[in-house]
């Protein structure tokens, strides 16, 4: 497996469990798909420039 599909699948885990988390502290989720939107989005602009 190469190193980029590690730290994919790390992310990927790190995000469902953060989701997992949210949800069972009763909180919205919503907050957390906007903050990774938008750091996604933020990466892909440094990526342009």
């Amino acid at each position: 497996m190469s190193k980029t599909n590690i730290q994919r699948r790390s992310l990927m885990n790190n995000f469902t469990l953060e989701i997992l988390k949210t949800l069972v502290e009763g909180k919205d989720i919503k907050e957390i798909f906007r903050f990774h939107v938008e750091s996604a989005v933020n990466q892909l602009l440094q990526y342009e420039l």
